[in-house]
């Protein structure tokens, strides 16, 4: 997988894997679950897809530990969510993983 460093020196994946409309929770964590198993490590996921649960799903069940996913899940919370300070707190409970 290729990477580049963003404004923040985090380094992102170039490519990711997105959720939008797999309904199917088991659908969802399956495919996700397998391009993680072909080298994926940004997730796209947003919670008004209502299918973040089976993505921390897929994530938990990989076997890659979640601290290399912390800065590589992308969500987008309800707009209504409290502001930047918030979001990478709940992350980690919007895709139901409880952080190492």
């Amino acid at each position: 997988m290729e990477y580049r460093t963003v404004n923040n020196g985090i380094r992102m994946p170039v490519l990711g894997f997105g959720v939008f409309q797999v309904a199917d929770p088991k659908v969802c964590e399956e495919s996700v679950l397998t391009a993680i198993r072909h080298g994926y490590r940004l997730i796209d996921t947003a919670a008004v897809y209502g299918n973040e649960a089976a993505v921390g799903a897929a994530i938990r069940r990989c076997g890659v530990p979640w601290i290399s996913w912390a800065h590589q899940a992308a969500s987008f919370f309800w707009p209504s969510a409290p502001g930047a300070g918030w979001t990478p707190r709940r992350l980690p409970f919007s895709l139901s993983i409880t952080p190492a």
